[in-house]
């Protein structure tokens, strides 16, 4: 990892490996949020440990010294088969990572930790019905405030086990810094990892509301800029004046040149890592969750014998 302090800007910059590849095991959530970007799309299968898997996932971690892998949905805790998953996956030497909305029960909390996994991302809409239901296509206060309570008590279960977590929240618009610094309070109490996420298809405006919130509202002040290698995942981080950190998950820009120079489409994520995926049996890799015309979609032997590996390998090392 390399890492160099600036002193012009007063923080330090670092370059993380990026070894990580993004598994997409089922389409199934109980939430619809209208911000949703599917991971690039529905109809796909739930992803079993099995043959097939065991050796599409051995053959990309070879490729590509993949190091870790994290879970994505949909809502992977939906998939009857991610306990399975987590302990096959761990078997192979790899971490196990998840984002989630923490709506399961802690038998299963429990059982997922047994099984491997490293670490819990809770998506974190709002803490207060109203505010969240404003995020879903369904429009029941009860159910929100039931998945609320549900987080909460997911989340504290996950800490008193020890697990690794973090909070994230999305912030679209200023509309949502009010809610966004309610889960901000939550995770500062609780001494929890927090992170603002940016709406990929809120552009420049998600952007503008996030910088307002930690900048001016929570008068945060930068000391740490993290950039993923081979990927435009880029987060800030900042300290308030209690000293509490939090983090702000931005896109930097990157693209690919095998994929993305006849690229027409407007890109929200830019070349953001690898997505795996099974659709009608077959194991296919995502590179891109924007490009509609088919070309950022193909099968792992596809991509195996792909420039685009051959680039992404080039940038990694």
């Amino acid at each position: 990892m390399a890492k160099e302090f600036n002193d012009v800007l007063n923080y330090s910059q670092e370059q993380k490996e990026n070894r990580s590849i993004r598994l997409k095991i089922t389409e199934k959530c109980p939430w619809e949020c209208k911000f949703c970007h599917e991971e690039g799309g529905w109809g796909i299968d739930d992803v079993k440990w099995e043959d097939k898997f065991v050796e599409k996932i051995s053959n990309l971690k070879d490729a590509l010294n993949i190091k870790e892998v994290h879970l994505t949905g949909g809502e992977p805790t939906a998939s009857k088969y991610i306990q399975d998953l987590s302990a096959g996956l761990s078997s192979l030497g790899l971490d196990v990572k998840l984002t989630t909305n923490g709506q399961f029960s802690e038998k299963i909390l429990c059982g997922l930790i047994n099984s491997g996994v490293k670490e819990f991302n809770f998506s974190i809409h709002a803490l207060n019905p109203e505010d969240f239901i404003k995020t879903q296509k369904k429009n029941d206060l009860s159910w929100a405030a039931n998945n609320i309570e549900n987080q909460k008590r997911i989340i504290a279960k996950a800490q008193e086990l020890g697990a690794k977590i973090k909070l994230n929240v999305l912030i679209s618009t200023e509309d949502d810094i009010p809610k966004a610094l309610e889960v901000f309070e939550f995770a500062k109490a609780n001494n929890i990892p927090l992170r603002f996420l940016n709406d990929l298809y809120n552009g420049q405006t998600s952007i503008e509301a996030i910088e307002k919130m930690a900048k001016e509202i929570l008068n945060g002040k930068k000391f740490r800029e993290s950039v993923a290698k081979a990927s435009s995942s880029k987060s800030s981080y900042y300290r308030d004046d209690d000293d509490y950190e939090f983090g702000v998950k931005e896109i930097r820009e990157y693209k690919l040149e095998t994929l993305c120079s006849d690229c027409k489409e407007e890109c929200t994520e830019q070349f953001y890592g690898i997505r795996l995926e099974q659709r009608d049996g077959k194991f296919y890799v995502r590179l891109c969750i924007d490009r509609k015309d088919g070309k950022s979609l193909m099968t792992v032997e596809e991509f195996l014998d792909s420039d685009y590996l051959k680039e992404i390998n080039k940038l990694l090392n």
